[in-house]
């Protein structure tokens, strides 16, 4: 009854007997008075553990903000040293470490050693690969064979050495990876730098046949195992590959190089891999573990034809017996001859011939990679990665040594600043040491064909350093735009260790990047070369959509153009090299030591990703513009429209104008709120990944940014359509382009959808 009082009574007082409504109303009522005890005692607990609780997460708080971000980054920097470089450095580089062998092992095992005493965690990851090395009881030569059956001109097994610190006994056998035994017996052809043009130039306009012929060309302006693939299809037998002075040599004074200068000598030679399609070859889309399936030897996509790389030296002793039609004027390279086509002998010659012999293998090894944890407060989910492979061809000392050099000397200074307790990064930093890059990439797309669904949900960025220095004039950085501006702000921190350029007025890294390596679409910016492939950034970008950069310091590249260092992949590339040519101090590597520990702490910390989708889109828009005035003429004739591409770049650039004006407003208090933010700056380049592949190669899934289809070092700006426009100026085929244009439109509305949200 409402607005009755009830008495409470003890049990045994006056009028509590059995069955009473007083004694039901005495128990209820001590009965609520135990449970709001209960409640009370239950909720003074919980509040001692959320106070507990609270009192750890602001204990990480302070421990992660008492220093603002300006002093964190002059902490940070400050805390990197030149002379821990070069220690690092001389212990990789001091032995040949090529993939599979015992020094790649004691390697692994230092940097497990420095990972456990510096980082949270270390952890290796291992897989059973093919690889390919020389017999040395049955290596590769070329020579001239005589009328009577002697084989003269025979080209060097073993690469000579120049100074003391390059140890005959270090020197395997030269071979390309790779490349099919065999051996061959036939005339012998010039074929230039061996690319798709110079075939096709070979074929229709001098109607020189090369099937069956020891076909001969230059390294350099593309990748070794696209000119196989070149070779191999269009019908030689083999391919030599000899590094012309014209491309790596002195060319004022082809005797006068390395140890003397930094030229390549004459007598000297490139290794390298020819695999096209990265990773394990028995393993393709699966990652190389016990339990995989491999398919059989003979269904792998490899060479079927040798394949070996000789010395300029060793060439000039074909070519000068070679002779036929004399090879037009951009064929002619630094040797000092005329350079002809072949497919015939000069006189005193002509019943000579040529032979070429590889004995390569292709046997079953482990390689591991090494990865690192700095285990992030708020995100410890999302993962930003640094990589740098280990293996060399032989010391390694700047391909790969260098970077390896650079990232310990990174995740020493990062992993310290974290044990002094003055930061800890709000997402999780990792720092990966790759195995069996130079096979083709093997270490990463293993490990990214293993985790590749934590990969693509949960990776912000991946910075590759490959090389720290191949040359000391300017930094350089090949990126996806979106990262355009942390590069920017990163290189901006760092002082330029040029004295030099100081003293032009360029006080930063940033001045002389700019200055040196300037945009040439818009020279008040340095230029960011597209990612190809090449290293190990290859996976994450083509794969599973991952922002990332590739830096180091080169040479000037617009005053001197070359595929690459001259000693690279040679006998000659030492510590002494090094040190002697390129970074006697470590300046450079310090910098780029700098700018890479900049970029990792402000991507993991910062509440907002530091990536602008709005500067990708603008490059979109600068790509799609070029392709439209290049082709205008073609589609007008064909009936072909690009309004609707126009329209799905406008829809690109306005959604990603809106995200930054909603970025800009966003409330950093508000944890889900940047969460969801951070989402879509993160699945943004996901969005442009067709999960299709790219048409004939499945193995590349980026619609921007992916290797060109006839050099897989050059990255090129929508790969398929170019290439599909290629193709139909060929054949005239234009459907395949109407095709392409479609599936371009859809990404790029897909990626102003995952900006807005939806």
């Amino acid at each position: 009854m409402a607005g009755e009082d009830y008495e409470i009574k003890p049990l045994n007082s006056p009028g509590a007997g059995d069955g009473s409504k007083s004694k039901y109303v005495t128990l209820h009522k001590l009965k609520a008075i135990f449970i709001t005890l209960l409640l009370l005692i239950i909720c003074l607990a919980i509040g001692i553990l959320i106070g507990m609780s609270l009192g750890q997460e602001k204990t990480v708080e302070e421990e992660k903000n008492n220093e603002d971000s300006d002093t964190l980054k002059s902490l940070l920097l400050a805390s990197m040293k030149a002379e821990n470089i070069k220690k690092n450095h001389e212990i990789l580089a001091s032995k040949p470490h090529i993939a599979g062998t015992k020094q790649q092992d004691v390697l692994a095992d230092w940097i497990v050693e420095r990972w456990k005493e510096e980082l949270d965690e270390v952890r290796t990851y291992d897989y059973n690969v093919m690889l390919c090395y020389p017999n040395s009881s049955n290596p590769n030569y070329v020579a001239v064979k005589t009328p009577d059956g002697t084989l003269m001109d025979k080209s060097d097994i073993y690469e000579p050495t120049a100074t003391p610190d390059e140890r005959p006994q270090d020197v395997p056998p030269t071979f390309n990876a790779y490349g099919s035994s065999g051996h061959i017996e036939a005339g012998m052809v010039y074929v230039n730098y061996a690319r798709k043009r110079d075939f096709d130039f070979l074929r229709t306009n001098l109607t020189v046949n090369v099937t069956g012929k020891i076909c001969i060309g230059r390294y350099g302006r593309g990748f070794r195992g696209t000119k196989a693939e070149f070779a191999e299809s269009n019908g030689c037998g083999g391919l030599v590959l000899f590094s012309d002075p014209m491309d790596f040599g002195n060319r004022e004074n082809i005797s006068v190089a390395y140890p003397n200068n930094r030229w390549l000598p004459i007598n000297s030679l490139q290794r390298g891999t020819l695999l096209l399609r990265n990773g394990d070859p028995l393993t393709p889309y699966y990652p190389a573990k016990n339990y995989s399936y491999r398919i059989p030897n003979d269904q792998v996509f490899l060479p079927k034809i040798p394949v070996t790389p000789i010395s300029a030296e060793n060439a000039l002793k074909f070519l000068s017996k070679m002779g036929g039609t004399v090879a037009p004027k951009g064929w002619q390279g630094g040797l000092k001859l005329t350079y002809k086509l072949g497919d015939d002998m000069e006189p005193g010659y002509e019943n000579y011939s040529f032979v070429m012999h590889s004995g390569n293998e292709r046997p079953r090894r482990n390689i591991r990679n090494v990865v690192g944890f700095l285990w992030g407060t708020e995100e410890p989910d999302r993962l930003v990665i640094m990589g740098n492979h280990r293996d060399a061809w032989l010391y390694g000392s700047i391909d790969p040594s260098s970077g390896t050099a650079v990232m310990m000397e990174v995740s020493r200074s990062i992993g310290e600043l974290v044990k002094s307790q003055k930061w800890r990064p709000r997402r999780t930093i990792m720092f990966i040491s790759w195995d069996a890059e130079e096979y083709g990439l093997l270490g990463s797309n293993e490990w990214v064909e293993e985790f590749e669904k934590n990969i693509l949900f949960k990776a912000v960025t991946y910075l590759n350093i490959d090389i720290s220095v191949q040359g000391n004039a300017t930094f350089r950085a090949k990126a996806t735009p979106n990262l355009r501006a942390i590069l920017k702000d990163a290189t901006s921190s760092v002082e330029n260790p040029d004295p030099a350029e100081i003293a032009l007025g360029r006080p930063t890294v940033y001045d002389t990047w700019k200055a040196k390596y300037y945009d040439k679409d818009n020279t008040s910016r340095p230029y960011l070369k597209p990612l190809g492939s090449g290293s190990d950034f290859k996976v994450f970008v083509q794969k599973t959509g991952v922002p990332g950069a590739d830096i180091r310091y080169t040479w000037d590249e617009y005053k001197m153009p070359m595929s690459s260092y001259p000693v690279y992949h040679s006998v000659h590339d030492t510590i002494a090299y090094y040190q002697k040519f390129l970074d006697p101090d470590y300046k450079m590597g310090l910098a780029v030591a700098q700018v890479s520990g900049e970029i990792l702490r402000r991507v993991s910390d910062d509440v907002i990703i530091p990536f602008s989708p709005l500067d990708y889109a603008l490059e979109i828009q600068n790509l799609i513009a070029k392709i439209s005035e290049n082709t205008k003429k073609d589609f007008k004739m064909h009936g072909i429209s690009v309004e609707n591409l126009n329209m799905a770049v406008d829809d690109l650039l306005s959604s990603a104008a809106s995200f930054m004006d909603v970025v800009a407003r966003a409330n950093f208090t508000n944890a889900l709120e940047i969460r969801e933010l951070n989402d879509r700056i993160m699945y943004f380049d996901r969005a442009l990944l067709d999960f299709r592949g790219l048409p004939g190669r499945p193995y590349y899934r980026n619609v921007v940014y992916a290797p060109s289809s006839t050099d897989a070092y050059l990255g090129v700006g929508f790969s398929a359509l170019t290439d599909a426009i290629n193709n139909a100026l060929e054949d005239n085929n234009w459907e395949e382009v109407k095709k392409q244009l479609a599936i371009t439109t859809f990404h790029l509305h897909s990626a102003a959808s995952v900006l807005a949200r939806f």
